[in-house]
């Protein structure tokens, strides 16, 4: 099942954590960039959130980390986090693409007010570990999942000129990701009860993520999207209760 998720819960906590390295603070979690990590040189480090008040929490994504270890999800009533505690999960969910950065994705459906992430990176051979963006919130899942159709590469920005005598001269830019698929049988209440709100509030300025199968394994590092929704289409009330959406997501690169 898809899942589509946004940082206003987390984005307005107060996020601590171990020591971070110069100007690679924890508040870079917060913002929309990965060229703004964060970063500390303790391989077993927390983050710890409060979220100022207790809510519901369906899913919890680091963007962008270079770990290779686990993170045991805690939280809690109060700051000692002591309600609740996942198993050791594996830093990078599904299978290890080989890329410089990963995604942890953990769904799961818990209310409290402080939460804590117990990292542990203690083989990480590069000396530090390094994330890029927080994502805490209420994702959002259809009854029905996206239709068949999905559309899934690249835009590819390399400028080529040529030579006097025709040879190619790439000046090349790496690759963006992109991402085109429709929810074809939406109800209403989805609609308009969750999706209207997140055009309302991210727009084609902020920052979201997707992914295509939240439980995925051997292709999740490369079927998910963070990015910006550069097309917002409309709600199409297409038949009797039936309605549906189109979306565009160009990524966000690390």
């Amino acid at each position: 099942m898809m899942l589509l998720g946004t940082p206003e819960i987390s984005d307005a906590a107060t996020i601590t954590g171990s020591q971070s390295v110069g100007d690679m603070t924890i508040g870079n979690l917060q913002k929309r960039s990965l060229q703004r990590l964060y970063r500390t040189t303790d391989l077993t480090p927390q983050i710890n959130i409060d979220l100022q008040s207790a809510q519901n929490i369906t899913f919890i994504s680091l963007i962008a980390h270079n770990g290779g270890g686990t993170v045991t999800v805690r939280a809690g009533n109060t700051a000692e986090v002591s309600d609740y505690a996942s198993d050791a999960l594996n830093l990078i969910t599904g299978a290890d693409c080989g890329y410089d950065s990963n995604l942890f994705l953990l769904g799961l459906d818990q209310t409290y007010r402080y939460w804590q992430l117990d990292i542990d990176d203690s083989a990480n051979t590069e000396g530090y570990f390094q994330a890029g963006r927080l994502y805490m919130g209420q994702g959002f899942q259809p009854t029905i999942n996206i239709d068949y159709g999905m559309a899934d590469g690249f835009i590819d920005n390399t400028k080529v000129t040529r030579t006097r005598s025709g040879e190619p001269v790439p000046t090349r830019r790496a690759p963006i990701k992109v991402q085109e698929f429709k929810l074809g049988f939406g109800s209403e209440d989805e609609m308009y009860g969750t999706l209207y709100d997140i055009d309302r509030l991210r727009g084609s300025a902020k920052d979201v993520l997707f992914v295509k199968d939240a439980n995925a394994t051997t292709h999740f590092q490369r079927q998910h999207i963070y990015g910006l929704m550069t097309e917002l289409q409309p709600i199409i009330h297409r038949s009797y209760s039936i309605f549906e959406k189109s979306y565009r997501i160009e990524e966000i690169p690390a």
